[in-house]
């Protein structure tokens, strides 16, 4: 083996020993709790954070897709931003069992995020996965056919969670003001 060869092999084992399998199992849900004209809720709040992440974790992703493209990259290169995704990934995997914790307290269409996100979650850690084992098992080959689909799922995955994420915290957003203005104008929806 090259010295080349070890310190390769040596930094892809390192990035790969920090990727834990994601767990997203179900926590026992908290009680509901009121939410009045305004409030904003915990999942919410967690919701957000989600998207920011998923937002950091698509301009990773589309940062190696456009890598792909120039084949003076190094594969350090790539291993130093499979690392940077890896850590989003890990970090959406905890916002994800935090908002297990607080299902019972959130809305119906926070809930279907949650649902939605999860899978997809699951998927982001199944690729990226795969791209560090491609990686360490491509000698070197960075433009193999299914290093490029790991990547490209990556990027459509983290593009769907933004989207789907960025949508509930806008409709949040819509609904606060239509309570805020109900609450103003001393309106009843139910009436109207």
């Amino acid at each position: 083996m090259t010295v080349r060869s070890l310190t390769r092999t040596g930094c892809l084992a390192a990035a790969m020993m920090g990727l834990p399998a994601l767990s997203l199992a179900a926590s026992k849900p908290v009680a509901p709790t009121h939410n009045g004209p305004g409030v904003r809720t915990e999942a919410l709040d967690l919701l957000k954070d989600l998207r920011v992440k998923a937002d950091d974790t698509a301009e990773h992703a589309a940062e190696l897709q456009s890598m792909i493209r120039v084949p003076t990259t190094t594969w350090r290169t790539h291993a130093a931003e499979l690392e940077a995704l890896k850590e989003d990934v890990n970090a959406m995997g905890q916002e994800l069992a935090q908002l297990e914790k607080v299902r019972g307290s959130a809305t119906p269409w926070e809930r279907k995020t949650i649902d939605e996100a999860a899978p997809l979650l699951r998927l982001m850690a199944d690729n990226t996965q795969d791209a560090v084992n491609r990686l360490d098992d491509s000698s070197g080959t960075l433009w193999a056919r299914d290093y490029q689909k790991y990547v490209n799922n990556l990027a459509d995955e983290s593009r769907r969670l933004s989207h789907s994420v960025g949508q509930v915290v806008k409709f949040a957003k819509v609904h606060d003001k239509e309570k805020h203005l109900e609450s103003t104008l001393g309106l009843d929806a139910g009436s109207l």
